[in-house]
């Protein structure tokens, strides 16, 4: 059995992790686009010029239609997929950095049912610590990519697992 490993950052941290700007950048190029927002942002850790914020959640604000990030609070990651599936309904493009997460409800009810592809990183992506900016050695935990918007590749039944050689690594 897995033992939970509790987390050394300061409560009031935890969700403030940062995706690195070569990870972004990556995926930017591996899907052919460019991020018009970051869904789950503040000044100090936004990869786009428009972004959604705590006092300015884009779980009450229509994304805009386009190709949006998001690196969600970890704690709020189940709201930020379920509102995901309804943007997409609304023709949202959105691209999730997520904890790996297989056996949980949402990842079955939602992810599995609604994401366009999965994204697999090479290895664990280093997070930036947000209390000193600095890279981590790597996360605790795996990460994926999830895709919402589009259309699946060749119109599968279920969600493609795209395996991303370089995707985690800095150049």
């Amino acid at each position: 059995m897995q033992q939970s490993v509790e987390s050394k950052v300061p409560v009031n941290m935890r969700d403030n992790w940062r995706t690195p700007r070569f990870v972004f950048e990556h995926l930017q190029k591996a899907l052919e686009t460019e991020f018009l927002c970051d869904l789950a942002a503040d000044i100090h850790n936004s990869h786009c010029d428009r972004y959604f914020s705590a006092e300015k959640s884009a779980l009450s604000h229509d994304w805009p239609i386009g190709t949006s990030f998001c690196n969600p609070p970890f704690t709020r990651k189940v709201d930020f997929v379920r509102r995901a599936v309804e943007q997409q309904a609304r023709g949202a493009f959105s691209v999730f950095v997520l904890p790996v997460d297989l056996v949980q409800k949402y990842t079955q009810e939602h992810i599995a049912k609604h994401a366009t592809a999965v994204l697999v990183p090479a290895c664990r992506i280093s997070y930036i610590k947000p209390e000193t900016g600095e890279t981590a050695t790597s996360a605790p935990f795996e990460s994926y990519v999830v895709v919402f918007g589009g259309a699946r590749p060749g119109n599968v039944d279920h969600v493609p697992f795209i395996w991303v050689p370089g995707l985690g690594y800095e150049p």
